[in-house]
């Protein structure tokens, strides 16, 4: 590994967050264990701030030889910081913070170890059975082994085309952290069993439908090939696009994993804070992948997907006021994926069991034919 060539490229969009920022940079800056695996890069990407968020990396700068700040000379959005930053970064891996969250000092070196240590542990057991020492002759002697180079190279790719995440805490102001998420929900019958432990599979069905909320962009590390191959955020999408990115990488046929501890804290809005306004957006996202969810996961995920999103937006908040922006845009969707033809044709029958009881017996026409290129 290239010494000048950090493991970890840190990235932080920031906002008018001059009373939060430090704390976030202190955080990347506190996890441990990281002289073993390279080292980190922290680069701030300064969304054109209007309070002392400027002053405040300036004056962290003197201190900190590793943190390189970027400023936009407009506002262009959090997409678009992350963007910069990205064409920026120098390592190997990149991982998001957001300005207002925070690690716990042992993220970083448990996301490379999960995305690694299979690599290691199969080169370290086959030096074991060979009763070789670690040194670049025996490298160079088992990388010019046919089979072995074969093994460690897919287990190489696995790795370079895999979204890292953690478990985290959801944070408001003056209240104790709660844990997302302990568990995760597996569909039997009628109902779920809840999956103490999962598969990397049953972990990217639950984030594309929704039934967690783990694709969180603070927790997010990959290696660098990953990121390049997803793309950059969208920057027309003003909320949800960390959500939309994860989604993007899952349904293009990337892998996902999780270090099962809570290695973040996020920061809250505000209740009922910009819910109605981050609709357009969220249509989007449906929009966008409802199709692909039922081509990767099936059509029952795709019914989930939708149904989930409604009674997302449809509910109550606790201070009693119905998002009614929210939930006008999305009562026009169809009440399951088969509705308007989407997906009856890939099993002859509707693709939810309330819709299948429903008409027990019946063969769609032809005319009920996917309008997604099913």
């Amino acid at each position: 590994m290239d010494e000048d060539v950090p493991t970890v490229s840190v990235i932080i969009p920031a906002y008018n967050h001059a009373h939060c920022i430090g704390d976030a940079i202190a955080s990347a800056l506190a996890q441990k264990e990281m002289d073993f695996w390279g080292g980190t890069e922290i680069i701030v990407v300064d969304d054109a701030s209007t309070d002392d968020t400027p002053q405040v990396l300036a004056k962290l700068q003197e201190t900190t030889p590793n943190l390189k700040v970027i400023r936009h000379d407009v506002n262009k959005g959090a997409s678009a910081a992350r963007n910069t930053g990205i064409d920026a970064a120098n390592g190997d891996h990149l991982a998001f913070l957001d300005s207002d969250d925070k690690w716990h000092p042992t993220k970083l070196y448990r996301q490379l170890y999960l995305l690694h240590g299979e690599s290691m542990e199969f080169y370290s057991d086959k030096l074991k059975e060979l009763n070789l020492p670690f040194n670049e002759e025996t490298q160079e002697m088992l990388y010019n082994d046919e089979e072995f180079s074969e093994q460690i190279v897919t287990l190489i790719d696995k790795s370079r085309n895999t979204f890292c995440f953690t478990y985290f805490n959801n944070r408001k102001a003056g209240s104790e952290d709660r844990v997302c998420y302990k568990y995760l929900l597996k569909p039997t019958g009628d109902g779920y069993t809840r999956l103490k432990s999962f598969t990397d599979e049953e972990l990217a069905r639950n984030i594309v439908t929704h039934r967690v909320w783990l694709a969180h962009g603070s927790t997010l590390l990959a290696h660098r090939s990953a990121i390049i191959r997803n793309g950059y955020f969208k920057e027309d999408l003003g909320y949800f696009e960390d959500t939309e990115y994860v989604m993007r990488h899952i349904l293009n046929g990337g892998r996902v994993t999780a270090v099962r501890k809570t290695l973040m804290t996020y920061l809250m809005p505000e209740k009922g804070k910009k819910y109605a306004r981050t609709t357009p957006h969220y249509r989007h996202v449906v929009d966008t992948y409802r199709c692909e969810i039922a081509k990767r996961f099936g059509p029952e995920a795709a019914w989930e997907f939708l149904d989930r999103q409604r009674k997302h937006y449809q509910r109550i908040t606790p201070a009693g006021q119905v998002w009614a922006d929210a939930a006008h845009e999305l009562t026009v969707l169809p009440t399951s994926p088969c509705e308007n033809g989407f997906t009856c044709a890939l099993r002859g029958k509707p693709c939810h069991p309330k819709d299948r009881a429903a008409s027990e017996g019946e063969t769609p026409p032809a005319a009920a034919a996917s309008t997604c290129g099913l």
